[in-house]
């Protein structure tokens, strides 16, 4: 790796600027669970001072109802890295999954662990919406396969779009 090999103070410029700039939330612990330092996105997302996110650790930032937090911490002991979705508090008590991705590292000998987050109610949501409309569309579907009318359905330009089973019986027609 070319950093490797880089000047030290380089190294820490450019470790520090991805903390400080990352799009992400960035935390760094200690192995017990203390928050050591936060970066702007991180408080934030989570919309607490960096001294208070230091003050609370991380029971005070995860959702104790959201049992998935215990694997991931179970997993990173294991594995020293872990990356999963489970929910974090803001410090109005509303909650939001965020994506995690966290690993333990060595500083001097020290171990610590850097948690990096990101909000996914956004996604949730749209991935809650398309499902809707499947179900939906679904739902549509079986009543017009139901109905003992003839229903054809065209575009715009008179095209057929779709054709139900009484229709391709009575034309006697194929899909």
């Amino acid at each position: 790796m070319i950093l490797e090999s880089a000047p030290s103070t380089l190294r820490s410029s450019v470790y520090e600027a991805l903390f400080i700039h990352a799009l992400d939330g960035v935390l760094i612990t200690s192995a017990d669970g203390r928050t050591l330092g936060a970066n702007a996105r991180a408080c934030e997302l989570l919309g607490r001072t960096e001294l208070q996110l230091i003050e609370l650790g991380r029971d005070g930032i995860v959702d104790r109802r959201d049992r998935r937090w215990r694997e991931a911490l179970e997993t990173r002991a294991r594995e020293g890295a872990f990356r999963g979705v489970f929910r974090l508090r803001r410090s109005d008590g509303s909650t939001f999954p965020a994506e995690v991705t966290t690993a333990t590292f060595l500083d001097g000998d020290s171990p610590r662990a850097y948690v990096s987050f990101r909000d996914v109610s956004t996604a949730e949501a749209e991935a809650a919406r398309a499902e809707a409309t499947t179900r939906t569309a679904a739902e549509v579907i079986d009543s017009l396969e139901s109905i003992s009318d003839m229903y054809i359905g065209v575009d715009v330009d008179w095209r057929m779009t779709y054709i139900n089973a009484q229709a391709e019986a009575r034309l006697g027609v194929s899909r």
